[in-house]
This record gives C-alpha cells, structure tokens and sequence, in this order.
C-alpha cells in the first residue's frame, strides 16, 4: 500500500468499509471489483493474506469491536482468501 497515491488508498479504504458492512449482514452495498478481479496478477501469498487479517483483527481490536462480532466478520471473509491468494505454499517433500 505505501506505494499507492492517496486517492488510490482512500478508494481502497472505502471499498474496503463497504465489503466489511455487507459481508457482516450490514445494509451497504460493495460496489468494487470481484476479489478474484481486484488481485489477479498480484501475486499476494498466504503469508500476505495471513499478515493483512491479523492487521483487521488488530485494527478491529484498536476500535473495541467486541470479540463476538469478530468472530462472526473473520470467517465470513475467510472465503475470500482462494480468490486473493495466488501463490499457493510449495508441498513439502517428504
């Protein structure tokens, strides 16, 4: 994110919002790009989608937002994960 404009992180952060309040049962409206749309060719890894979940959970927390609405929002975003993940973990040789 530190090398995307303003704009583009304010456009980011928005969707962002919108997708949280409607995977959440909220009545807003995600007007943004499929995930698999909005990351295709990012090449994000499980380590990144690890890294950005513990940031929600630890901006969440920073917010107050009672452990039972956590534990409600963080599997209901857990689907998404297939479509934003493109660099699968190699399988270990054994």
């Amino acid at each position: 994110f530190a090398k995307l404009s303003k704009e583009k992180v304010e456009k980011f952060r928005n969707n962002l919002v919108d997708q949280i309040c409607k995977e959440s049962g909220g009545d807003c409206e995600y007007t943004g790009k499929s995930m698999k749309d909005a990351h295709k060719g990012m090449k994000i890894t499980e380590a990144e989608w690890n890294a950005t979940v513990s940031a929600l959970k630890a901006a969440l927390d920073e917010n107050k937002v009672g452990e039972n609405e956590q534990n409600d929002l963080i599997p209901a975003i857990a689907p998404m994960k297939d479509d934003v993940v493109e660099v699968k973990p190699k399988a270990k040789r054994g």
